[in-house]
């Protein structure tokens, strides 16, 4: 067996091997309430095999709004459903009224329930968030985390090893780096593959930062991503462990070697890479900022609003998102809070902004340092945690034909609701698009950003 990161986690899980398809062992199954309840429903002797693996939440349909927490739908059944299996099977949850409570993606690692080399599922594709931690996660199917739930395991075929390697460190946001390695790979690049993310850009990059990347991988198409053990990671976990020297040996007997096997590799400086952003309704439409737009698709055109070989500089938006598994973290509200303090303008009179932090604790963390007082006094709406406008699954939504800059993960047909019209970029794009009112040219935000000395 090949010697990867990836390889070493799948070689210390294995149950048993039947032909090209796995039984592994599982270490953590974190649960929402919108796939859980089928699992539920599935399982077998009415059985966890551990409850106490088991980590819950409620996020895709709350409300974030802050004076009315609850959203009163038809998907309120399945809030009540998670409560009733967690009364039932005595597994951990974090209500509406929990102070962990927050985007399943996030609130697994700040709750110190995962460690390098394990493995993690969820009943969501952006499990692949906690892969930044050097951990193989991954998003199941309903009837995967049954069966998962009742016996510890899961049946996975196995994947094939890509690296992607990026080189140098200047000052390019971890978002940004996302879109680009989505345009140079393509959305379903890593269909069948389990990326490994390296380099001495990746490495200078913080957890928060990678977890940006991971969660953005499964837009390539790619079932899990993790990222090489570095020091960023050793001294995550230095207060988290008993004994360092065998966490350090544990960490090298994992890691990819110098002589590990890759079936494709990318090598990519980041010295060349601009920001970026969609211009469509699927991940293969990112461009550079102010890049024209080519296509042959006139229908994703028609619905975008959008006119072909044309850039979208002066193209004006109705609606800004900052939040989601993607780009919620504290890192992520601070470094837009510092833009706006320096920028000095509030968000555009036409324009409407949500900030929606990813969990309880950031929200508290946030308010604390007076973060959401600066949104607030430059006109955003400052929200509790949750998913929020990332999908119309609650009460945060686009209206028709409505315009929105989003740090979200996708921008399919009617994500954010009825003919809403979605572009991805990161959360200092989001912030600065939101203050003009318009999508700006490179030279216009290459300016702020060295008037900011970023």
């Amino acid at each position: 067996m090949n010697n990867t990161l990836y390889d070493n986690i799948i070689k210390n899980h294995i149950v048993k091997i039947y032909d090209d398809l796995y039984l592994l062992y599982v270490d953590k199954i974190l649960l929402h309430e919108v796939t859980s309840p089928q699992a539920f429903k599935l399982l077998k002797n009415n059985y966890l095999w551990n409850n106490k693996s088991v980590l819950s939440t409620s996020d895709h349909n709350v409300s974030t709004n802050i004076k009315k927490r609850f959203f009163f739908n038809k998907n309120i059944s399945q809030l009540n459903c998670i409560k009733k299996n967690k009364e039932k099977y005595f597994f951990k949850y974090f209500d509406l009224n929990h102070p962990n409570q927050g985007i399943i993606h996030i609130i697994a690692i700040e709750n110190n329930i995962l460690f390098p080399g394990t493995i993690v599922i969820c009943g969501d594709s952006h499990t692949t968030t906690n892969g930044s931690l050097a951990l193989l996660a991954s998003g199941v199917g309903t009837s995967d985390l049954s069966v998962a739930l009742s016996t510890q395991c899961i049946i996975q075929k196995r994947l094939k090893n890509m690296n992607i390697l990026i080189f140098n460190k200047n000052k390019i946001f971890s978002k940004d780096l996302a879109l680009f390695i989505i345009k140079k790979i393509s959305s379903k690049g890593g269909v069948d593959y389990c990326i490994e993310f390296s380099g001495n850009k990746i490495e200078s990059l913080s957890i928060s930062e990678k977890m940006t990347i991971c969660n953005m991988s499964i837009e390539a198409g790619s079932k899990s991503s993790l990222v090489s053990p570095d020091k960023k990671l050793i001294n995550f976990y230095k207060k988290k462990i008993l004994n360092i020297e065998k966490f350090l040996e544990y960490i090298n007997s994992i890691k990819s070697k110098t002589n590990s096997i890759y079936n494709k590799k990318y090598i990519f400086n980041s010295l060349y890479i601009k920001p970026h952003i969609t211009w469509g309704t699927n991940l293969d439409t990112v461009i550079e900022l102010d890049e024209i737009i080519r296509t042959k698709n006139l229908n994703m055109l028609k619905y975008m609003g959008l006119v072909n070989q044309t850039n979208l500089v002066g193209v004006k938006i109705n609606k800004m998102f900052l939040g989601s598994c993607t780009n919620s973290r504290l890192e992520d509200l601070l470094i837009a809070c510092i833009f706006l303090l320096n920028m000095k303008k509030k968000i555009n009179k036409e324009v409407i902004g949500i900030i929606v932090p990813g969990s309880e604790f950031i929200r508290l963390q946030s308010e604390f340092y007076g973060i959401n007082k600066i949104f607030i006094y430059f006109g955003y709406y400052w929200r509790n945690s949750g998913c929020s406008m990332c999908l119309a699954m609650n009460d945060d939504k686009l209206l028709p034909n409505e315009r929105c800059v989003s740090t979200s993960n996708r921008n399919f047909i009617g994500r954010q609701g009825y003919k809403s019209r979605t572009h991805l970029v990161s959360p200092v794009m989001a912030i600065i698009i939101s203050v003009y009112g318009e999508f700006i040219d490179y030279k216009t935000y290459l300016n702020i950003i060295n008037e900011i000395n970023f």
